[in-house]
């Protein structure tokens, strides 16, 4: 066997093991990606859920936010662990899969509760690098919740013109009005909210007007720098009382409809009276104004038509 006759058998090897190697890529779908990285938000668990996820539990029987449910109970790490897999869940492990919110496709997942307000969230990430193009902000000159103004409608309106690379969070806080006279009186008398925060929730007299409030949208482009970022800034200003965080959204009938507490000079008029909103807490025996927002976390498996590209982490 001569020189060429070795190179021309050398030859058929290397493309045949490129034949294979493309065939084990191509038509097994496979693909080459960063070592352990996991897909979070693939949009494969949209078919999925028909076949494997599970019934609502039967313990769920109203609007009422179950312990399962609420925001506060865990840490939920919606940016790394909201995988198909953990989606659809296992008999041992069942922190997704278990939630009414993430059954029903919900748009919003409640998160956390943080001590500041929607600006102030915006103005700190800008210095942790974000820009402006990772941000829709409405200040509480065009930002209004009511009726006709529902939390999710919102967020659906503005998020309806694109696809988005996940994850994305919401932010929302309200300028509350007192819900009555009684209320009204406490308020001014005791300087804070006593028991339960009579917030302005349902038709009356001076509830049936929309209230101000301030949302933030953030767009992580699934940069990995930009959500760690995120995620320390929003433990870092976890609230440890969720009370003013957990306020119904404005004339909304769905109580796990939350928006939380905004702090806002001149937002209402009361007998003839223009009106601060104003978010107290007791702290070493002195009432303190302090804003609470209400972080979601936009579900990439919604039924509202948005859609959010998957990301890896």
């Amino acid at each position: 066997m001569n020189f060429n006759e070795l190179l021309l058998i050398l030859l058929l090897i290397i493309t045949f093991i490129l034949l294979i190697f493309h065939f084990f890529i191509n038509i097994c779908d496979l693909s080459i990606k960063e070592p352990f990285s996991v897909e979070v938000g693939s949009n494969n668990c949209l078919f999925e859920f028909d076949k494997s996820f599970p019934p609502i539990p039967d313990i769920i029987t109203d609007n009422k936010i179950s312990s399962d449910y609420n925001h506060a109970d865990k840490d939920y790490k919606y940016h790394s662990d909201y995988t198909c897999q953990n989606i659809i869940g296992n008999e041992t492990d069942n922190t997704y899969n278990n939630r009414q919110e993430i059954i029903l496709k919900n748009l919003l997942l409640h998160y956390k509760c943080i001590n500041k307000s929607p600006y102030d969230v915006k103005s700190e990430l800008l210095k942790l690098g974000y820009d402006e193009s990772n941000f829709i902000f409405s200040s509480d000159k065009n930002c209004m919740i009511g009726k006709n103004n529902k939390l999710e409608k919102k967020v659906i309106n503005l998020m309806n013109n694109r696809q988005y690379k996940g994850p994305v969070y919401i932010i929302i806080a309200q300028a509350n009005k007192i819900k009555n006279i009684d209320a009204q009186k406490e308020y001014m008398t005791k300087g804070s909210y006593i028991n339960n925060y009579q917030s302005c929730t349902y038709n009356n007299d001076i509830c049936s007007n929309d209230i101000k409030c301030e949302m933030l949208i953030i767009f992580t482009d699934g940069n990995k720098e930009k959500i760690v970022s995120l995620i320390n800034y929003i433990n870092s200003n976890k609230s440890n009382d969720n009370t003013l965080c957990n306020i119904v959204c404005h004339n909304d009938s769905n109580e796990d409809s939350v928006c939380g507490c905004l702090n806002l000079k001149n937002s209402y008029e009361f007998n003839n009276t223009i009106r601060d909103s104003k978010c107290l807490v007791i702290e070493d025996g002195k009432a303190i104004q302090r804003d609470f927002s209400i972080v979601y976390f936009v579900n990439p498996h919604n039924n509202n038509n948005i859609i959010i590209n998957k990301w890896e982490w």
